[in-house]
């Protein structure tokens, strides 16, 4: 096209927009193939799809300036795009796909969406100050990815294209929210495409760009949150949903976050060679998911430091109530040796473990564990409302703690529907005990509450 075509074709398009023709603007500069069109007929390509949305539905849009804040930040932190998925028909918002080639720093395609932050998302009024309402999502695509028009009639390279269109409508149309840690599953519930055995995403920070690209703030001061969707299989979101987010991604440690729809699994066992001998450690302790991720996170330092092993993951085991019953920690040790061994049950109880846990191994258990654990549920229904209101339950925690100074502390709790289990582990339950035995007479709150030991 000439110079004298291409300024005579702006000047159509300038009288079509005029005319509100914005369907003629389309088809016209769609019929021009890519590499042909320049930065202004793009941008007038992505404004008519923008006007031809707004004036056929009451589609949920940014204002034109923050639209451009967006686009901005986009190129910006996660790299220029000139290829751009636009949405033709869009029922509640419009969800363009900015495409970022691979380049020198990065072997992949980063696909982001833009429009989803248009929707304000119903978060919970105790996360308010956190600023979580707006959102854009992405998701990193291997090099050899196929983008071409003639792929994307294919499922099996359409996929991450559907995915973060659906994941992006599900908060206006569910009227929800979705933060870091929440997973979605497909849309039909089983895998994306036949070709591989991914079914899920996560939602976890970004992993592309630098930390300032976490976040976009808008012209008047709203934030939009840009999430990475990490794909996972159903066992990674059966353990996410047994443990938390942080413990997945724990366990995927050396598993990228681009896309490999053959990836292994990070529930399967795997082992360095210097690291061969597998133990579990069951531990008689009701610790909650991020409580056990504290004692992981201390023995994974001290392991590495004696080059004695590394942790491998971790689970918790629960009753029928919901109450947790124990906990496992998953560990490969450089060999089985009994010193090897011993040096581990040395460790493990210097930090702490209750009496009953057990060392596994093929062939072996070893008991384990010096602690003794008292549990106290406080009675949350039967106290009358004024005890409730006038009371507060992190003020008891506190002052148990202070009582059986030296003795005991608090290590966990749970939340039941008619009682909070308090869980203390110490030298001697009884000691425990008598250290709080009037504190728990005398208190409202604790009135009514059942003293129990645990271990």
């Amino acid at each position: 096209m000439s110079e004298n075509e291409l300024r005579n074709l702006k000047e159509q398009i300038a009288c079509w927009k005029n005319g509100e023709e914005y369907q003629k603007i389309i088809d016209t500069v769609e019929a021009i193939p890519e590499e042909e069109r320049d930065d202004d007929l793009a941008s007038m390509l992505a404004q008519a799809y923008r006007d031809l949305n707004e004036e056929n539905s009451e589609l949920e849009l940014y204002e034109t300036d923050e639209l451009d804040a967006v686009e901005t930040h986009i190129s910006k932190c996660f790299g220029e795009f000139e290829n751009v998925f636009h949405e033709i028909v869009s029922p509640d918002i419009h969800v363009d796909i900015c495409v970022i080639p691979p380049n020198d720093d990065r072997n992949y395609y980063t696909l982001v969406t833009m429009g989803m932050g248009a929707h304000r998302m119903n978060v919970p009024e105790e996360l308010a100050e956190y600023e979580l309402e707006r959102a854009e999502l992405l998701v990193a695509l291997p090099s050899d990815w196929k983008l071409d028009q003639d792929s994307m009639e294919d499922e099996t390279w359409y996929w991450p294209i559907r995915m973060l269109k659906s994941i992006a409508r599900l908060p206006g149309q569910n009227d929800t929210w979705l933060g870091w840690g929440h997973t979605v599953a497909s849309d039909e519930g089983t895998t994306y495409a036949e070709n591989t055995k991914l079914c899920a995403a996560m939602l976890i920070y970004q992993q592309v760009g630098e930390e300032e690209a976490d976040i976009c703030e808008l012209p008047g001061g709203e934030k939009v949150n840009f999430y990475q969707l990490l794909p996972l299989y159903d066992e990674e979101v059966a353990f996410k949903c047994e443990n938390d987010g942080e413990a997945l991604l724990k366990r995927m440690k050396g598993i990228s976050f681009v896309v490999d729809i053959n990836r292994r699994s990070a529930m399967e066992k795997v082992s360095t060679g210097e690291y061969s001998f597998h133990v579990t450690l069951k531990l008689n302790a009701r610790f909650q998911p991020r409580d056990r991720h504290v004692l992981e996170d201390v023995l994974e330092e001290v392991l590495g430091e004696q080059a004695l092993g590394e942790v491998d993951g971790g689970g918790t085991m629960q009753m029928p109530s919901g109450e947790i019953s124990y906990c496992d920690i998953e560990i490969n040790l450089k060999d089985g040796n009994q010193e090897t061994l011993e040096t581990l049950v040395q460790i493990v109880n210097h930090f702490g473990v209750p009496k009953g846990s057990q060392l596994q191994a093929e062939g072996l258990t070893m008991s384990i564990g010096e602690q003794e654990g008292m549990a106290v549920y406080m009675n949350g229904t039967e106290l009358g409302d004024e005890v409730y209101q006038n009371c507060d339950i992190n003020y008891a925690i506190e002052q148990m703690e202070t009582l059986m100074k030296g003795i005991g502390r608090m290590y966990s709790y749970w939340e039941g529907p008619e009682d909070t289990a308090l869980y203390f582990y110490g030298t001697a339950y009884e000691k425990m005990l008598e250290a709080v035995k009037g504190f728990l007479e005398e208190y409202p709150l604790c009135r009514k509450c059942v003293v129990k030991q645990i271990a």
